[in-house]
């Protein structure tokens, strides 16, 4: 800590432009990142609905229960995940129970995910603009004699604040790797 206040005592007339700079850089590749890693996951999830949903068809074409199985199929996919836990609950679906019950799990993890993206990617917005901002009014705030340093101290507390939010929202959005 002391050797951050140090730092942030030695400011230069460059200094914020540098730094906000390279913040600037920073939030746009890590809000890349994110996107493409979001998007990857969801995609990854829909396939494993997908695959089981083929499963599951697959499974009662066998069985020649098709029509039974399929009936309760769409109305299992036009539930809400509350909805759909009622209708695991009560059965009705035999020995297909387990996959549903993979299909539920897949979809309260997309549903996870789509709580915990909403405060990262406003976080990332704000520093993106706050940024843009400071980038633009760094020179004339140092010459003006206002404390460029505390700018500089708080867009790093705040910086700080969004990686444990995104460090967070990883490790909530890709489950433990389940051992066979």
């Amino acid at each position: 800590m002391g050797f951050l206040i140090f730092l942030l005592s030695r400011i230069s007339e460059l200094t914020g432009l540098y730094f906000f700079s390279a913040l600037l850089q920073a939030d746009a590749a890590i809000l890349g990142i994110l996107g493409v890693f979001i998007i990857f996951r969801f995609q990854n999830l829909q396939n494993y609905i997908q695959n089981l949903r083929e499963h599951i068809i697959l499974i009662a074409k066998q069985r020649r229960r098709q029509q039974e199985f399929y009936e309760w199929m769409i109305n299992y996919e036009s539930e809400s995940l509350e909805g759909k836990e009622e209708l695991i609950d009560k059965g009705g679906v035999g020995e297909l129970l387990t996959y549903f019950e993979e299909w539920l799990n897949y979809e309260k993890q997309k549903d996870t995910i789509k709580s915990l993206i909403k405060l990262p990617i406003i976080l990332l917005g704000i520093g993106l603009i706050l940024n843009m901002i400071s980038l633009s009014i760094a020179e004339i705030l140092y010459h003006s004699g206002f404390p460029l340093n505390v700018i500089i101290g708080i867009t790093i507390a705040y910086h700080a604040f969004l990686f444990i939010n995104l460090v967070q929202l990883i490790f909530k959005a890709v489950p433990p790797v389940k051992e066979k």
